[in-house]
């Protein structure tokens, strides 16, 4: 999940990422 959401938090936010 973590590599999907590694370039969707760069374009939605800081708040976006998982970990």
């Amino acid at each position: 999940m973590q590599g999907l959401a590694a370039p969707t938090a760069a374009a939605a936010g800081p708040f976006k990422y998982p970990h």
